[in-house]
């Protein structure tokens, strides 16, 4: 399922990133919510304000194959 939305935060801690995203249509409505990714390497890449696109499959809460649309006012150096 396609998936798209705005990094609002980042806990290395746990892996995960809080995503704010819109409606998935057929899977879940229009929420903020934190998931983890698919890979450690790809979290160290996101920054606040960052939007997303990523895959997501039905019963499993982890994005996978996260891409950055465009770069936020939270950019970090790469």
């Amino acid at each position: 399922i396609a998936f798209a939305g705005r990094v609002e935060s980042i806990d290395m801690k746990l892996h995960t990133v809080e995503i704010r995203h819109g409606i998935i249509p057929g899977y879940m409505p229009a929420m903020t919510m934190d998931y983890p990714v698919d890979s450690y390497a790809t979290l160290r890449h996101l920054a606040p304000a960052d939007d997303i696109t990523a895959t997501v499959y039905v019963g499993d809460p982890v994005l996978h194959d996260v891409h950055v649309l465009a770069r936020g006012s939270g950019d970090k150096p790469r």
